[in-house]
């Protein structure tokens, strides 16, 4: 795919929002995208806009300012998306997805499965030369939507790669043999293996340099988490939303609960279709 064109940044006043800007502004320059700043939870005219302004001229970016005046800072950011094409959304990554019992998710949780655009949660994390990027693949569907956003999460992977001067890591979690035969009978077969195989045939395809390619037996929450920390990844990429029901509204979706435990920014996909179950 082209580096990103519009990328849409959101400066929460309420939050610290600096590495939101810094970020955005490094993907701009090196992207040559337009970069929009979404001013969300003003109090007040706030004179803080002319620094940033001024900060962007300097860096000689292509730039807008918007503000919302919305309540919520994800009601803001959908309007915008329809005003104009943006590519990417930048914004500070909240602790928490669901407050509690879920009853009350947060913004990041709104976007994930509202927005068209991928989102991208940031970190107090700074982003290392020659570091790594951690796409979380699923390769064990072979239903045509679920093959495309594994295809886009290969595209947007390879473009950061470019422009964060990292390299790529592909990894794929499976349930144990135990874990997956209690929930429907498969034949007896080396697990590991086939989902290695699966990676390969996946990344093969790349005209890129090629990935390191990882397979973890258990809950993807757990092994994606382990494995962005054991590299200190900058960024992990995943698919998100793809399946919609009530009770996974109530209680968020793996990659929802894999985003939470990540401590390093995070670039959700969301599928073009969503599957109703």
């Amino acid at each position: 795919m082209e580096p990103y064109k519009n990328i849409l940044a959101v400066i929460d006043r309420q939050s610290n929002f600096q590495n939101t800007f810094l970020k955005s502004i490094y993907l701009s320059k090196r992207s040559g995208a337009k970069l929009t700043l979404l001013e969300t939870h003003l109090n007040s005219k706030n004179e803080q806009s002319d620094e940033l302004a001024f900060i962007l001229r300097q860096n000689k970016i292509n730039f807008e300012i918007k503000q919302s005046k919305k309540m919520t800072s994800y009601k803001g950011i959908l309007q915008t998306l329809n005003q104009d094409e943006y590519d990417l959304i930048v914004k500070e990554k909240s602790a928490k997805h669901h407050t509690f019992l879920g009853l009350k998710p947060s913004d990041d949780w709104h976007l994930l499965r509202d927005s068209p655009v991928p989102v991208m949660l940031v970190t107090q994390r700074k982003w290392q030369a020659d570091g790594h990027i951690l796409s979380a693949i699923e390769t064990e569907s072979q239903e045509n939507s679920h093959l495309k956003i594994n295809q886009n999460i290969l595209e947007h992977t390879y473009c950061l790669s470019d422009l964060l001067d990292s390299d790529v890591h592909l990894l794929n979690c499976f349930l144990g043999e135990n874990m997956s035969m209690a929930i429907e009978c498969k034949p007896v077969i080396n697990q590991k293996l086939l989902h290695l195989q699966h990676l390969a045939n996946l990344s093969g395809n790349a005209v890129h340099s090629p990935a390191k390619l990882h397979v973890c037996e258990g809950l993807p929450e757990y092994g994606v988490s382990e494995l962005a920390e054991e590299y200190h990844a900058n960024m992990v990429v995943l698919g998100t939303s793809e399946h919609a029901n009530f009770i996974n509204n109530l209680t968020g979706h793996t990659s929802e609960y894999i985003i939470d435990k990540l401590a390093c920014d995070v670039l959700a996909i969301k599928s073009s279709e969503k599957l109703i179950h």
